[in-house]
């Protein structure tokens, strides 16, 4: 993905690039869920113990082709935050990463439960900061089914 510049109207603008004295936005890019994250969280997250269809962890599944309609709108249900804890949050509040539990949780900012993948600060490495700043950027975008 492009370097960041800024964010406008759910769309993340590409680096500028100079051009003589002046400058030139780059087309704008907006995420795509199913080029850019589902992808990611299948590979990471729907495997064996975790968010498969036989695991269902926390009645999540993130394998390809039914993680959107697992995660935008849904409530929780399941133990998402430890202990079975209410959860007031969906996973994925459109236009609202911070009321987001999926994005909180993969970003450490969840203020229930664990930091997702599970173990990664002790275990296994975390989700790398940029596939964080996409999620973030395709949940401000709306979270579009695309």
């Amino acid at each position: 993905m492009a370097a960041r510049f800024g964010r406008s109207g759910g769309c993340v603008w590409p680096a500028l690039l100079a051009v003589g004295a002046g400058a030139a936005l780059g087309a704008c890019h907006r995420t795509s869920f199913s080029e850019e994250i589902e992808p990611q969280l299948a590979f990471v997250c729907a495997r064996v113990g975790c968010h498969t269809a036989v695991d269902a962890t926390a009645g999540l599944v993130l394998e390809s082709g039914v993680a959107y309609g697992n995660l935008v709108g849904v409530t929780p249900m399941g133990p998402a935050c430890g202990g079975g804890v209410a959860v007031e949050a969906a996973r994925v509040t459109p236009g609202d990463p911070a009321g987001s539990l999926m994005y909180t949780k993969i970003s450490g900012t969840q203020t229930c439960g664990e930091r997702m993948p599970y173990m990664c600060d002790a275990t296994m490495t975390c989700l790398d900061a940029e596939f964080i700043a996409t999620v973030e950027d395709w949940i401000l975008d709306g979270a579009p089914d695309n």
